[in-house]
């Protein structure tokens, strides 16, 4: 339940904190909203919810779409318990591309959010 918790607060945190890349780290509250830069973490996977849940975002049609939007080709890894979906980079973006890469995505009106998909580590 944690893992759900400190998600809404990461997609809250990224929608809220104009398309930053962000994580929720427990224990640090500044404003409010606790936040921290990735720093130099890698991040080769996304998670998008979408509006529609009956979408089929492993359909070649809807990956190609959303590729097309990225600007770099992404693979369907998996649903997640909550209805959002993790999607595979095909290739590497630096924190500003990962951002504007979101970004664009966050403005399909078929994409509720879009954000990194980022290790949390329960301290």
């Amino acid at each position: 339940m944690r893992i759900i918790y400190l998600l809404l607060i990461v997609s809250l945190g990224f929608l809220l904190g104009g398309v930053s890349c962000a994580t929720a780290t427990p224990g640090s509250a500044e404003g409010g909203q606790a936040t921290q830069e990735l720093g130099d973490a890698t991040v080769s996977q996304i998670i998008i919810k979408f509006r529609d849940n009956t979408l089929d975002p492993s359909s070649t049609r809807v990956l190609q779409d959303l590729s097309a939007t990225a600007g770099i080709g992404l693979s369907y890894v998996r649903q997640l318990s909550m209805g959002a979906h993790v999607f595979s980079m095909n290739g590497s973006l630096d924190h500003g591309q990962l951002r504007e890469m979101l970004a664009r995505l966050a403005t399909r009106p078929d994409v509720e959010y879009a954000t990194p998909d980022l290790s949390v580590r329960h301290q």
